[in-house]
């Protein structure tokens, strides 16, 4: 029986749809297992299964997937680069040289001595039990400590705990992408601040965000199955009041003025809103931009320029586990072509000076900025 399976490309993010309909995206090897497991478990009752290993160029990806899928794969993960390492999930019983010839068969004949295929077998195991013994507590920058419901933050004293039950969204702390955010929030004064979450997940930057003083969350989310756990993730935090969760996308947010935006999605949508989100930050606002490919920072520099957007800092971590290297960059609404800054003295009687520094106005007739500093002499 073929099952219902596929394997979608898109930039910058690795997206796979299992049997029972739940699908997994950006997210680091520990995760994709994870996910993996639970739907293998909702796929087959039992963890009884025959497990394919394929290594081969990247060029053949998505020939060696509709392969696995006409063979009935239950599901995969990939990681690497190039060569990409696959792994793929069959329900026994599977004829190892006939589906090691459908695999070879797949590729040119010339490239087959480029393609690895090995077979194992796994019996009589409780894939969520075994993830949740393997997962442990995780510092993240000098702040962080992220852990699950079922786990104790004692002996961390000097860290804040952020509780995550991660299920079918993204966003554990474990992603290369979600450390780099949590290490840029520990930067800015939130204290008192309004905050855009956009692609919440797990909720874990909303979640880090209210941690640090936030007066104000709003946490967006196109994903029905991520608000749900999202929402979860905020009562186990006790912060519901903080943050407000609203399905949907950008749109679904038309206020403005946020002081900072956090946006950990893949590139495409990232590049997509960059305008709107542009509209919904403060003039001295800044924005926080992550889910970036190391080999596509530049191009998104450039788009994002374009959108309204000055970066002013670049942070990279490379994840071994996948061998990607990913970016984050630190943001803030840049000025019009050709716009110029006003400063103004004004010197009292009383020996006193107001020196204000206006910056230009943005596209909707706004001030940027304004400062003022007052100096007395004797």
């Amino acid at each position: 029986m073929l099952l219902a399976w596929s394997f979608e490309r898109v930039p910058s993010a690795r997206v796979a749809t299992f049997e029972n309909g739940s699908r997994q995206g950006l997210a680091s090897s520990t995760e994709r297992k994870r996910d993996l497991a639970l739907n293998l478990g909702a796929s087959t009752g039992v963890g009884h299964y025959v497990i394919v290993s394929v290594t081969a160029p990247r060029e053949f990806l998505d020939v060696l997937t509709d392969c696995a899928a006409e063979l009935g794969t239950l599901g995969s993960y990939e990681s690497g680069d190039d060569p990409v390492n696959l792994t793929f999930y069959f329900r026994p019983p599977l004829h190892e040289e006939a589906a090691r010839s459908a695999f070879l068969e797949s590729v040119p004949s010339h490239t087959a001595g480029m393609v690895q295929v090995s077979f194992t077998t796994e019996t009589d195991r409780d894939w969520e039990q075994e993830w949740r013994r393997n997962l442990h507590p995780l510092r993240v920058g000098r702040t962080w400590l992220v852990h699950t419901s079922w786990q104790s933050p004692a002996g961390y004293p000097t860290r804040i705990p952020i509780v995550i039950d991660p299920k079918m969204a993204f966003g554990t702390g474990t992603h290369a992408t979600t450390r780099l955010c949590l290490e840029e929030l520990e930067r800015f004064p939130l204290r008192g601040t309004r905050v855009l979450d956009v692609g919440t997940g797990t909720g874990i930057l909303a979640i880090a965000a209210a941690r640090s003083g936030a007066e104000n969350v709003i946490a967006v989310e196109i994903d029905h199955e991520a608000i749900a756990c999202a929402r979860e993730n905020l009562s186990l935090n006790g912060i519901g009041n903080t943050v407000t969760l609203r399905e949907g996308t950008i749109a679904a947010v038309p206020e403005h003025g946020f002081d900072l935006i956090v946006a950990n999605i893949e590139l495409r949508t990232l590049v997509a809103t960059g305008e709107e989100l542009r509209s919904r930050i403060h003039p001295d606002g800044r924005a926080v931009f992550s889910g970036i490919l190391q080999q596509e920072a530049a191009l998104f520099v450039q788009a994002m320029t374009k959108a309204g957007w000055q970066t002013i800092r670049r942070t990279r971590e490379f994840d071994p586990a996948t061998g990607d290297g990913w970016v984050c960059c630190v943001a803030t609404p840049s000025f019009p072509a050709g716009a110029k800054s006003k400063l103004s003295l004004e010197i009292s009687g009383a020996g006193r000076a107001r020196i204000e520094l206006a910056h230009p106005a943005n596209r909707t007739g706004r001030p940027y900025s304004r400062r003022s500093w007052r100096a007395a002499w004797m």
